[in-house]
């Protein structure tokens, strides 16, 4: 090797070791330091009237940060005074000191009425106040009504995901998508809903419900968008046999535009909300249900 590139090996193999250095001293420089961004808390309010049900499950809650653990009951705020205002009425809710029960009015023979200014605020003790404003939509009514019993499905050999029953309700006042809900009422019992109460158990439809690792596979409830007022009964819907609730709500846009979020693996745009001095929804809808037995047709 000649004097030339030994010099340069010798710079080479200098700057190699600053390099080394310089980067050692910005890892441990760094593992002191805050994160880039602190996590900021927000009250979040999730708050559904329901028209000619009692006024309940007014959620006011603090967001966590998805690093800490997350408890849902102790995520409430319980000491704030919360009001619904109609009608020149102020109604003060309350809230038990543990659970996840909400705000409620007590009194459960006062109902959300149709096509009704709904005002609600909420006063923290940090002297924040939250409100927001909902109308009511009005009551529509079943046209044809789901069945008592369905045999689920009518042909297990040529599996039909579709139209099978026809169910039509009446136009709402607007020209919002209905939303169709399904939900399971017993997961464990089957027999005693048949007539000479047997013992049998119930179980989950195999088809159309294979996938064991999805994370809807152990709710009990789906939902779906319904753009007109009569749908077939989607089997989809139904992943255990048994006792069923259909329900069909009219909803407020509120309403719709949170359950699009909530349905969509919880996703939140806060420009879909209608919370002041906060995020989240305080929304309403009308709906008409009918409970349901779902027969199996094999053992």
């Amino acid at each position: 090797m000649n004097y030339k590139n030994f010099n340069n090996y010798q710079l080479s193999f200098i700057n190699y070791q600053l390099l080394i250095i310089i980067f050692l001293s910005l890892l441990l420089n760094s593992c002191g330091d805050n994160p880039p961004v602190d996590y900021q808390s927000q009250n979040f309010v999730e708050a559904y009237l329901i028209v000619d049900k009692p006024i309940t499950g007014v959620n006011l809650m603090l967001t966590q940060s998805v690093t800490d653990s997350f408890n849902y009951a102790n995520s409430f705020i319980r000491n704030a005074d919360v009001f619904i205002k109609y009608n020149g009425i102020t109604l003060k809710l309350v809230i038990d000191p543990t659970g996840d029960k909400g705000y409620y009015y007590p009194d459960t023979s006062l109902l959300v009425l149709p096509e009704t200014i709904y005002n609600l605020e909420i006063r923290l003790k940090s002297g924040i106040v939250i409100t927001a404003t909902d109308t009511t939509p009005a009551r529509f009514k079943w046209i044809a009504e789901p069945p008592d019993t369905l045999d689920y499905p009518l042909d297990s050999i040529h599996f039909s995901n579709g139209t099978d029953t026809i169910v039509r309700w009446s136009a709402s006042n607007h020209n919002y998508p209905y939303i169709l809900r399904t939900k399971c009422l017993d997961t464990m019992q089957y027999g005693k809903y048949i007539n000479g109460d047997t013992t049998e158990k119930n179980r989950r439809c195999y088809r159309p419900h294979p996938n064991m690792a999805s994370p809807n596979y152990t709710e009990l409830t789906a939902w779906g968008i319904i753009p007109n007022y009569e749908t077939g009964i989607l089997w989809t819907g139904f992943k255990w046999y048994g006792l069923y609730d259909i329900t069909v709500q009219s909803p407020d846009l509120a309403y719709l535009q949170w359950m699009v979020q909530y349905m969509r693996q919880s996703q939140y745009n806060p420009l879909l909300g209608n919370i002041k001095n906060g995020i989240g929804t305080f929304s309403s809808a009308s709906q008409i249900s009918k409970t349901v037995f779902i027969k199996k047709n094999i053992p």
